[in-house]
């Protein structure tokens, strides 16, 4: 198999505590491939008017190092978008496509004044008729065009559409076992939406402070793409008869990136997506687990875990667990989680300063000084900069724990 599958729980279950925290590792194993995996991308350059000047022009550079990076057997799309969507370039199989007349269509013959490429900044911004017109390219895929199928979004502004509309439309899109990178330009963009894309899709948002990154960054991208290892993973877990999980509640995830997901019930227990996972890569997330009353000292099934893509198990584990009469053992599990949890509430804005701030006294009266200093410290960066930093990518020091 191609993962590595850990399960257990942190403090146990006893008589009077009949909560206890699943804690999974999902791993890649070594060498799980040799080979650059095939690579099926969508740039969406926003070329609204906003991005007049030297953010078209960083956006073209980009987009040019996206093409040099190209492998033959790769597939790539070219969108611009306003208020209306521009298929630059439908999806093609880059070996064989016409690439000088590719080259010309973004970076133009000619420079400065004399631009005559199909990259021009105009008009208004409509982030979900770019996202829609990209999706239809996908479906143009042939079956045996198999790999990694990525959007990359950058964007400088502020669309007016509700929420709820961009996270129907990413989870649309993840249906297809597509991801959205998401990447906001400077500080006017609204991060909410680039950070909803990114998670109902099982993307990444960024953020780019200046125009000046946006090269270094798609390059990189591209090259992060021919890593992926499983694009659309998600985790099961099917409980004993005396556990159950609640699929109201989160799965946090603590490393390496601090975010949460819904859990969803299925036809066996429950299940949640999984991000992509990468050559070398893993993930480390927590799911509250409820027991019924039981006599101490008796091994129970506590749950089957799985990791499933495409209707195929790629990874599985079994867990029993034992009620003891008292926990000794440190909670770490339960600080590291809710330590996520604080963190995704700074970064998506689901709480107030208040509530956040109780949260984190909380943090506090438990005796974990150095995690509440540390959170106190993420709030108050998130406030100065705006949203635009991104401080769930920062694990809490395992020295904390």
């Amino acid at each position: 198999m191609s993962l590595k599958l850990d399960a257990g729980i942190g403090a146990p279950f006893t008589p009077d505590r009949r909560e206890a925290y699943l804690e999974v590792k999902v791993e890649t194993a070594d060498k799980v491939r040799s080979t650059t995996t095939t690579r099926n991308v969508c740039i969406l350059v926003d070329t609204s008017t906003s991005m007049s000047n030297s953010k078209i022009r960083k956006a073209r550079e980009g987009v040019r190092r996206v093409l040099d990076e190209l492998n033959p057997e790769d597939t790539v799309s070219i969108i611009g978008f306003n208020s209306r969507s521009n298929v630059i370039v439908p999806m093609t199989k880059w070996g064989a496509a016409d690439q000088s007349n590719i080259y010309d269509s973004v970076v133009g013959t000619g420079g400065g004044s004399n631009y005559d490429g199909q990259l021009e900044a105009s008009g208004g911004t409509d982030i979900i008729n770019g996202l829609e017109t990209a999706q239809k390219e996908f479906s143009n895929l042939s079956t045996r065009d198999i790999g990694t199928k990525e959007m990359v979004l950058l964007s400088d502004g502020k669309d007016r559409q509700d929420l709820s509309e961009y996270e129907e439309v990413a989870q649309n899109i993840n249906s297809d076992g597509i991801s959205i990178i998401a990447a906001g330009i400077g500080r006017r963009y609204n991060e909410q939406v680039m950070l909803t894309l990114a998670q109902e899709s099982g993307g990444e948002p960024f953020n780019l402070d200046s125009s000046d990154n946006i090269a270094d960054f798609l390059g990189e991208r591209i090259r992060e793409a021919g890593k992926v290892v499983h694009s659309n993973p998600k985790l099961q877990i099917e409980t004993g008869d005396e556990f159950m999980i609640d699929p109201d509640e989160k799965a946090y995830f603590t490393e390496p990136q601090i975010m949460s997901k819904d859990i969803a019930s299925n036809e066996s227990g429950v299940e949640v997506e999984l991000p992509r996972l990468f050559e070398d890569g893993y993930q480390d997330l927590t799911v509250p687990v409820l027991g019924t009353p039981n006599d101490t000292g008796v091994e129970l099934h506590l749950a089957d875990v799985s990791v499933v893509e495409g209707g195929k198990t790629i990874a599985s584990t079994g867990l029993k667990t034992t009620y003891e009469a008292e926990s000794t053992k440190k909670r770490v599990v339960e600080k590291r989680r809710e330590a996520a949890k604080i963190v995704t509430e700074i970064s998506d804005g689901d709480a107030s300063d208040k509530d956040i701030e109780k949260a984190i006294a909380e943090i506090e009266k438990e005796g974990w000084s150095k995690v509440a200093t540390d959170l106190e410290d993420r709030l108050t960066r998130s406030e100065e900069s705006g949203g635009t930093i991104d401080i769930t990518k920062e694990p809490v020091d395992p020295d904390d724990y």
